[in-house]
């Protein structure tokens, strides 16, 4: 069996709950800029998944966390 013949399955248990992650990684860019992802699942699926550059540069690893989750939280919302 193929990977292509796999199907994706979303078993429902609770719809209310979703449930994200969010992730970064500080001055990893050539111009000292950071990088963000995350993750939000529904179930047991995921629904959004996202990996960027940040659009401004950090002081410190917290800060770069605090981006990344505004950056997050527009897909969240």
């Amino acid at each position: 069996m193929n990977t292509k013949d796999l199907h994706l399955t979303l078993e429902e248990e609770n719809l209310t709950r979703f449930r994200w992650w969010v992730d970064s990684s500080f001055n990893v860019h050539w111009d000292s800029k950071g990088h963000s992802g995350w993750l939000e699942t529904l179930v047991k699926g995921a629904i959004i998944s996202a990996s960027r550059r940040q659009k401004i540069n950090a002081g410190s690893s917290t800060e770069s966390e605090l981006i990344a989750n505004s950056y997050a939280l527009k897909d969240v919302i």
